[in-house]
């Protein structure tokens, strides 16, 4: 009835969950009033753990950034060393902006690894000292609010999923590359976890590819994974027997990856090998994730993908290839643009999906 429905706003409008946002037009009696819902009621602060660098943010309900700020760490700080710091520049900046606890809504914590929801904890990490670490534990004795624990290519998964690959998208995959690879897979609109939460960990599928035409030098050693070949480390490796071989480059053996995306952009020999051979390995990998999950859409995500984004015509042109054609064709092969954005929209995404289900 219309008294319960003025009711329900009134109760809305008391919590600050919905605001007026203006006046409608005049028709028959009173003029109208328009209401939004307010996006800074409810509030998620996000951590993102990595090998040198924790990434902290603050994200409302809109999904909107509101803060980011990323701390730098030695590679032999622990755990409890780098979660007090957080807690920490978390804590400061509640008081310096007088965040009420009612509007604090969850704290959602992104590291790579094989997560135990439960325990909040990975139980196998690729970060030294992460594994077992209690990070739940640790947080929830400074604050009275949800705390998730979750992979990291999984919750940037879901940021893409939501605010990157549009509408009427069900099935999605998220290759996401650094020092490594990871998948993120969604079916039917959910995040797919597998069994042990461990879904999408293609970084160590065992390496085992034909020869490539030519001699290529990404690949000198003898890689056990796909993570081997397809990571910043092996690039620089390359590089470096590159020179030993007496390629001529502009680049150096101490590179970066933005040294190496610069000298890709100004078709470097060495560096324009490299980044054509990864393209054709990663058009394996891609080729190999369209026939598995069948997706809408394959997004590439990740630094490199973002700064060269012609890698995914190297990777289309291996698709074009491929002997499927039905699920090649049904893929649109995308590149992120949410950068690592997506984790910390990821990161409250995933709070909210676990707040709805309390109340379903």
């Amino acid at each position: 009835t219309r008294a319960a429905v003025t009711i329900a706003v009134q109760q809305l409008q008391q919590k600050g969950y919905i605001i007026e946002a203006g006046k409608g037009d005049v028709k028959a009696g009173r003029r109208e009033v328009l209401l939004t819902s307010n996006p800074n009621s409810g509030l998620f602060f996000t951590i993102h753990l990595a090998l040198k660098y924790t990434t902290i943010g603050l994200v409302n309900l809109n999904g909107t950034i509101l803060y980011k700020t990323q701390l730098s760490s030695a590679s032999d700080s622990s755990p409890h060393t780098i979660l007090e710091h957080t807690i920490q520049v978390i804590t400061n900046y509640i008081k310096e902006q007088n965040i009420s606890s009612n509007r604090l809504w969850g704290i959602g914590v992104s590291l790579p690894g094989i997560v135990d929801y439960e325990k909040g904890a990975a139980i196998e990490s690729t970060l030294p000292g992460w594994e077992n670490y209690a990070i739940k534990d640790q947080l929830a004795a400074h604050f009275d609010c949800p705390i998730i624990i979750e992979n990291d290519v999984k919750t940037m998964t879901l940021g893409e999923f939501k605010f990157s690959t549009g509408l009427h998208i069900k099935n999605m995959v998220c290759l996401w590359m650094e020092d490594g690879i990871g998948a993120g897979i969604i079916i039917n609109g959910q995040l797919f976890r597998g069994q042990t939460s461990s879904a999408g960990e293609i970084g160590f599928n065992e390496f085992i590819r034909p020869p490539l035409n030519g001699k290529t030098i990404l690949i000198h050693k003898k890689p056990r994974f796909w993570g081997d070949v397809l990571s910043f480390s092996n690039i620089k490796s390359a590089v470096n027997k590159g020179l030993d071989e007496e390629w001529h480059s502009v680049l150096t053996r101490d590179i970066t990856i933005d040294d190496f995306i610069e000298a890709v952009t100004a078709n470097d020999p060495l560096a324009t090998h490299i980044y054509r051979t990864m393209g054709e390995i990663l058009g394996t990998v891609c080729c190999n994730l369209i026939y598995t999950f069948n997706p809408q859409v394959l997004l590439l995500s990740g630094p490199l993908f973002r700064s060269l984004p012609s890698i995914a015509d190297i990777i289309q042109k291996h698709l074009s290839k491929s002997h499927l054609r039905t699920p090649i064709e049904a893929a649109s092969l995308r590149v992120s643009n949410l950068g690592e954005d997506s984790i910390t929209i990821g990161g409250a995404l995933l709070l909210l999906e676990y707040l709805f289900k309390q109340h379903e």
